[in-house]
């Protein structure tokens, strides 16, 4: 199971892809947003788990220093470099537990506390003004991930299955919208 910084790693490589800059262009940006200390060589091992020369260890492990720095650089939130944007994969939140990445991303967000959690506990820092109730209930996360498992393997399958709407047929021949309906 990916760890949180291999994630990161994967998606600083993705995310700047995108954007089509190289490791360098990235490294640049960092500088601009005042994290001289991301150099191309830093976001290369990021990306690729490149043995550290001194511990000859991966460096895959990210500050949280770095990970604000990347994401202002990538112009993203933070989260989206933190948790998969796609897939259904357990996400591992510490050696022993893992949520889905729908939930862990509205953990992070704090909109949601994690399953073990005491939801009074987790909502006691929330500033007065900043409280808003949970957008979703335990069982329409648990759904929502069952519907991207399903959808995701229909997908697999092949062309001719979407719908004119976006949507694709599901196993039971019923359409299943697409995610951002």
């Amino acid at each position: 199971m990916k760890t949180p910084s291999d994630i990161v790693g994967a998606r600083v490589r993705a995310v700047r892809q995108r954007r089509g800059w190289t490791a360098a262009q990235l490294a640049e940006r960092c500088t601009e947003h005042g994290a001289p200390e991301i150099t191309a060589s830093v976001v290369t091992d990021l990306e690729t788990g490149r043995r550290d020369k001194d511990t000859k260890r991966r460096r895959r492990n990210i500050t949280v220093d770095e990970l604000l720095a990347l994401a202002c650089a990538l112009d993203v939130a933070p989260v989206h470099l933190l948790v998969p944007t796609d897939g259904n994969d357990p996400y591992l939140v510490t050696h022993d537990r893992f949520v889905r990445p729908a939930r862990a991303r509205e953990w992070v967000r704090g909109r949601h506390p994690l399953p073990w959690s005491d939801p009074r506990l987790f909502f006691s820092e929330v500033p007065a003004e900043e409280w808003e109730p949970p957008e979703m209930t335990q069982e329409q996360m648990d759904r929502q991930g069952r519907m991207s498992e399903i959808r995701r393997e229909v997908l697999d399958r092949g062309p001719g299955r979407r719908t004119m709407s976006g949507g694709v047929i599901g196993p039971d021949g019923e359409e299943i919208p697409d995610e951002g309906s």
